[in-house]
Parts: C-alpha cells; sequence; structure tokens
C-alpha cells in the first residue's frame, strides 16, 4: 500500500505528517491482515509467519529492518541520515562499490519511497482475494488520513510515540492477530479509545464503526468484507481453525485448494 506525500522537507511537510500517522496505524495491521498460520507444513501458534520472517530477515545487518517500525524522523534530510545511511553504512563492507546503496535495501515495515513521492506500507499478510485486500487497504488509508487530520491526537503528540512502544505492540498483533491485547494507554488514546486495555480486533472493530459510519461510500464499499473479518477473524485464523491440531499433508493440500478456490471466485473464505 503506497500513500503519496506532496512536500519531504521540513518537520511539518507532508511526509513528515504522513510517517507520524503511518507510525501509529502499522501496530496494528497484523491483526486484520495476518494469513501465514502455516509454516513447512506445520500448524503453529503464530498468526503471521511472513513479518515474523521478515523481522528475523537480515540479522547480520541489523539496521535493515531496524525495529520494524520506523524510527521518529521528520524530513527527507532527517530520513536519510537517520535510517538510510545506516543502513548503507552497515553495507559497507560487503558493498565497497555502492551498487546497494539506494533506497528499497530498507527493510522497515514501512517505507519511504522518495524516488516516487510515497510511503510504502509493507506490513500487510493477506492475499485472499481482491475484495479482501482491496478492503483492508481501505481501512488502513482511512486510519491514516484519520490520524494526519489531527481527528483523536495533534501532530506534535502523534511524532513523540518511541519505536519501542509500537514495535512492542506489532510484535503481539504477529504473534496473536486479532487476540492480542493491548494496555498500553497512551497507544489507545491516540485512536480516541478510554478504555484501559482492549484487543486489537476490538479497536479495529471501534475504528471501522468511527471511520465508516452507515451510510457512508467506503461502508458501502468495503464494509462487508472488514465485517467479514471482524466477525470470522483474519485469514490466518480462519485457516487456522479449519484444521486440526498436526494436519497432514493431503489436509493441507484439501484447505489449500479451497482457498485457491476462493481466490478464484473471488470470495472470501470462511470454514
Amino acid at each position: 500500500l503506497n500513500l503519496p506525500f506532496a512536500s519531504e522537507d521540513g518537520p511539518d511537510c507532508e511526509f513528515a505528517r504522513l510517517h507520524a500517522a503511518v507510525r501509529l496505524v502499522l501496530p496494528l495491521l497484523p491483526a486484520l491482515a495476518a494469513s501465514s498460520p502455516v509454516v513447512d507444513g506445520r500448524r503453529t501458534p503464530v498468526a503471521d509467519n511472513r513479518m515474523a520472517a521478515i523481522a528475523r530477515n537480515g540479522r547480520e545487518f541489523p539496521a535493515f529492518a531496524g525495529e520494524v517500525i520506523p524510527e521518529p524522523v521528520w524530513g527527507r534530510a532527517a530520513y536519510e541520515r537517520g535510517v538510510l545511511s545506516r543502513v548503507h553504512g552497515e553495507l559497507a563492507a560487503v558493498d565497497p562499490e555502492g551498487v546497494l546503496r539506494h533506497e528499497w535495501c530498507n527493510s522497515r515495515g514501512a517505507v519511504a519511497r522518495f524516488s516516487r513521492g510515497a510511503i510504502e506500507i509493507r506490513v500487510v499478510d493477506l492475499q485472499e482475494c481482491p475484495e479482501a485486500d482491496l478492503a483492508i487497504g481501505a481501512l488502513t488509508a482511512s486510519a491514516v488520513e484519520a490520524q494526519v487530520r489531527e481527528r483523536w491526537i495533534d501532530h506534535s503528540v502523534q511524532r513523540a510515540h518511541r519505536s519501542e512502544p509500537l514495535a512492542q505492540i506489532l510484535f503481539a498483533c504477529i504473534a496473536h492477530g486479532e487476540r492480542a491485547v493491548i494496555a498500553d494507554t497512551r497507544f489507545l488514546r491516540a485512536f480516541g479509545v478510554r478504555e484501559p486495555k482492549i484487543s486489537a480486533g476490538e479497536l479495529w472493530s471501534s475504528l471501522r464503526r468511527t471511520l465508516w459510519p452507515a451510510g457512508s461510500p467506503r461502508c458501502a464499499r468495503f464494509g462487508p468484507a472488514i465485517d467479514l473479518i471482524l466477525r470470522h477473524g483474519t485469514l490466518s485464523t480462519r485457516i487456522a481453525r479449519a484444521l486440526s491440531r498436526s494436519p497432514s499433508r493431503d489436509e493441507l493440500r484439501e484447505l489449500y485448494l479451497r482457498l485457491a478456490a476462493a481466490l478464484a471466485e473471488g470470495r472470501m473464505f470462511v470454514p
């Protein structure tokens, strides 16, 4: 999912505002889009194994992915100094000619693509069908837009959120999907939630009601797909529900044939 910005210089530029908003929404995405509970023929307790693998990727070069949540930097110069220079610095020993000195070496969950004026959100583990993919993209964009417009907290407060607490929420959602419990009241207040703790799925339900009220265009177009996810769980949860605890290869093959058929027919999977 690529979200555009028109200006990139200065602490109050469009990039800075968008980057602050994206950092807040990013930790919640696996609770909506996790779809990989099976790895190497085994059902695992992890909801989003794709993102778990990305988080472990490049251990030899830890600056590649950082904490997955991007650093709190505002403006292109600060981003190049605080993020890209670290990545390129780690690569220097194995890439003396600088062949890899490009922005695409950055493997964070959201990366700045200054070459095309967009922030690319990469924390979406879903290929269920176009309807589901588009609905999740639309709700993600709506949540980011609400933060950019300072619906719940102003931009200066958004910028004060450190990467480490956001990363803790992200990894909880990677592990548990919509069942992850969020007890960070400061984070919850950033989305207008006053309860001391709620599940990530409950937070998404609140956002869906708030951002897409009945009768709104996005509610009419994408609401049914999101409601199915909120009612039946992420695709990861639905896949796990359809499998035995230790599924055989034949059981896995049968299930993924059903998933392939649902994709071919453009419908969401409900076991």
